[in-house]
């Protein structure tokens, strides 16, 4: 008597419980597996694999945030365990990862936003998702790995460490992009915020060949997909999507140090922020990068299109700037000055982060100011008044810096250091701003990297090698694509 043959179905042991149940093959991608979300299941897991809500309970073990004379204390625990991570998980993908954890919520995550660490999305927001999402939880491992590894230069174990996250985190990224949906809004919004940390492990490794701006047309790409869909408010997370377009804009603005359009491989449609700072408000964690300065971040492409127009009248034979680009640039000179700070933003800021939000928005205003001066030149920076201002401004953003560097208030000045130091003659504040970028800020690979164009830009003989469209020049004679995060 023969046995009734069993169906036999694609299964999996590791996939989450709803696939199980459907006997259906998973691809156990966390925290919701793509049968899940194209089916619009509740996507379960196994107890011995983190859920949101476990994953939020993980991250605040390793905070413990007080108040202590109405000052915010933050204390950091020890490095964290990996004991009973399975090696699977990304978190326990090698015995130092544990360690690069730890140091991407001690020191790395509070170098990129405007605000004290309680109130950081890149820990309160991509922290407790990276626990569920193996492949976020990647890009955050290799980005705190750039940052250790260059404190760390002989440790070859966390080298490695770094490496083979960011080889899981490239090869998870290709899988998810040729399985992407049109309409799976959900997987375009997740894809994106691990492609806005790709972009600053990017930065932060010091690449010189412009691997940023691959991953910032993709993030546009998605982008754009997302804003033209209604669906997508019904489909994505408005803390994450906020602070990814918010992320976004930051890092097209401050990549944005040469006129526009005259670098091929640098080219990013300026698209005035994908949307307008006051949509963008919508969002619960605007601010955090741009930290109330948006109507100044706002101008930046501006002045990179006009200083693009002026060169563009220059090869046609115009030898100064026509009445149009002099009443662009009289109208962009009005909107620098009349800036203003908004005021507070919520009850709870002192008057003391305020105030350091405000010296961080002058700094940067003097930055936009000297890119403007710049801006009706063309290639060539020549005229005595221009150069005099310029140095004004520089004399001005070096008194803003000094009270603003031993804070987080310092994460969106390098910019406005990039475009002045590109016109610094000066040796003393030459080697000042060298000194900070070689041994001083946050010792992260790219600034020294910035450091040495910069030495490069001064040493040349060129008359044109100077301010935004010498540090063009200079890019284009040595090879350098520079990313800045």
């Amino acid at each position: 008597m023969h046995q009734t043959a069993k169906p036999r179905f694609s299964r999996t042991r590791a996939g989450c419980l709803t696939c199980r149940s459907r006997k259906k093959k998973c691809d156990e991608v966390k925290p919701r597996c793509a049968g899940c979300r194209r089916n619009q299941l509740a996507c379960e897991w196994p107890s011995g694999v983190s859920s949101d809500k476990e994953a939020t309970v993980v991250a605040r073990k390793l905070t413990k945030i007080e108040d202590a004379d109405s000052q915010a204390l933050v204390t950091i625990s020890a490095p964290v365990s990996i004991s009973n991570i399975g090696s699977e998980r990304a978190c326990g993908l090698t015995p130092q990862s544990g360690t690069l954890l730890s140091h991407y919520f001690r020191e790395t995550a509070s170098f990129f936003a405007m605000t004290p660490l309680k109130d950081n999305p890149f820990v309160t927001v991509l922290l407790p998702i990276g626990y569920t999402d193996d492949l976020l939880m990647h890009g955050l491992m290799a980005l705190s790995g750039s940052h250790l590894t260059y404190k760390e230069p002989n440790n070859t174990a966390l080298a490695t460490a770094t490496q083979l996250h960011y080889s899981k985190l490239l090869s998870g990224l290709r899988a998810e992009f040729s399985n992407l949906r049109d309409d799976d809004w959900e997987a375009a919004e997740r894809l994106l915020r691990v492609l806005v940390v790709v972009c600053h492990y990017e930065a932060l490794s010091g690449d010189t060949q412009g691997a940023i701006f691959n991953h910032l047309r993709a993030s546009r790409h998605l982008i754009q997909s997302l804003l033209r869909s209604k669906s997508t408010k019904h489909a994505v997370n408005s803390d994450t999507l906020g602070f990814s377009l918010e992320l976004y804009a930051h890092l097209v603005t401050c990549n944005t140090i040469t006129p526009h359009g005259i670098s091929s491989g640098r080219d990013l449609p300026l698209d005035n922020f994908i949307m307008t700072p006051e949509e963008m408000k919508l969002f619960p964690t605007f601010g955090s990068i741009f930290a109330g300065g948006h109507g100044l971040f706002q101008l930046v492409p501006e002045v990179s299109l006009l200083a693009s127009e002026r060169l563009a009248e220059e090869a046609s034979g115009v030898p100064r700037a026509s009445a149009l680009l002099l009443r662009t640039h009289d109208e962009l000179l009005d909107r620098i000055t009349c800036w203003k700070m908004p005021p507070p933003s919520s009850p709870k800021e002192t008057t003391e982060d305020w105030e350091h939000r405000r010296r961080a928005a002058e700094a940067l205003r003097q930055g936009l100011y000297i890119y403007l001066s710049t801006a009706l030149c063309g290639s060539l920076v020549s005229d005595p008044v221009v150069i005099c201002a310029i140095q004004d401004h520089i004399t001005k953003l070096f008194g803003f810096a000094a009270q603003l560097v031993a804070s987080q208030y310092v994460a969106t000045m390098l910019w406005p250091f990039v475009i002045a130091g590109s016109c610094m003659a000066r040796p003393v504040e030459r080697q000042a701003l060298l000194r900070h970028m070689r041994s001083g800020w946050f010792s992260m690979r790219h600034l020294g990297i910035i450091g040495d164009t910069l030495e490069l830009l001064w040493n040349d003989p060129d008359p044109r090698a100077y301010g935004p469209y010498g540090l063009h020049l200079i890019m284009e004679k040595h090879g350098i694509s520079l990313g800045i995060a």
